[in-house]
């Protein structure tokens, strides 16, 4: 391969690497939406308000109903001054469920409640909230949820009502959520949530490791795929690569080797570079 064709070849695989990339990123920034379901939990309330105001700030939008006994215990102005949302939706709004899915990627239920957790257990949906998770589950919706006030086993729990539960009614509460987790339902705590749907939209795109590493370093807000690999993992000390061009899918496809070699005049791309540094890969020219 002469020089101008080489030059060619390494200009033609940074342009696709930054539209792939800058593609990717824009989808993601334009699915940024979701459907906040509040029940009437008040354990991990402050906990999950914040990571949905994180959420807010790295651009992401969101719908919001409470249920009756959100209504009753965590009130429509509590919720509506803590997040700076306007417009709440009720049973008495006449909402259309299938609308609201339609506008909104992911379902959020940011304080899952007992009742509700048995009642989606159990395939029972006589309320609103329980309504539109099982449409959303039905329509292939990805649903998080965090399980600080439905948790058993919660010590803000145990801290406010003791810890008087019998063993078996632990376990038929701790069942409940096993049985969320067989519907696909991604369970987390209320300090994890921003995470938790954040890896959960990537998820939702099927995207590789490679991809996923390289959309969190373009937008740092989101926290995935960012630390090295382990170095137990290695399975040898090197590996030599024989390419005019080293890409990032060479580094990633080779991350098990300490040292990556490459012929003197290999070009290298700055993704290249960033992967292997993400993973703790020293590249060599020999």
């Amino acid at each position: 391969m002469n020089q101008k064709k080489q030059l060619e070849s390494i200009i033609e695989e940074s342009i696709v690497d930054y539209i792939v990339e800058k593609v990717i990123e824009k989808i993601i920034d334009k699915s940024k939406r979701g459907l906040l379901l509040f029940t009437g939990a008040t354990i991990g309330y402050c906990q999950a308000i914040e990571s949905i105001n994180k959420l807010k700030m790295d651009g992401w939008e969101f719908d919001v109903v409470m249920s009756k006994s959100a209504q009753e215990v965590l009130t429509i102005d509590t919720v509506r001054k803590s997040m700076g949302i306007e417009n709440i939706i009720t049973d008495a709004d006449g909402l259309v469920i299938k609308e609201l899915l339609r506008k909104n990627n992911i379902i959020i239920i940011p304080t899952l409640t007992m009742n509700s957790a048995a009642k989606l257990a159990n395939c029972i949906s006589d309320t609103l909230v329980t309504n539109i998770v099982s449409k959303a589950l039905l329509s292939g919706k990805p649903v998080v949820a965090s399980i600080n006030g439905c948790c058993p086993e919660n010590e803000e729990r145990r801290s406010i009502y003791g810890d008087n539960l019998s063993d078996f009614h632990k376990k038929r509460l701790s069942s409940n959520l096993e049985v969320l987790r067989e519907y696909n339902i991604k369970l987390t705590s209320s300090e994890n949530l921003y995470e938790k749907v954040n890896k959960t939209l990537l998820k939702s795109f099927d995207l590789d490791k490679s991809n996923s590493s390289s959309i969190s370093k373009l937008n740092s807000n989101i926290e995935i795929s960012k630390k090295a690999e382990p170095k137990a993992d290695k399975i040898s000390s090197s590996i030599k690569i024989n390419k005019k061009v080293l890409s990032r899918r060479d580094i990633w496809d080779n991350k098990m080797y300490n040292k990556i070699f490459v012929n003197p005049n290999t070009l290298i791309t700055d993704l290249a570079r960033d992967e292997a540094h993400r993973l703790n890969i020293k590249l060599l020219k020999e």
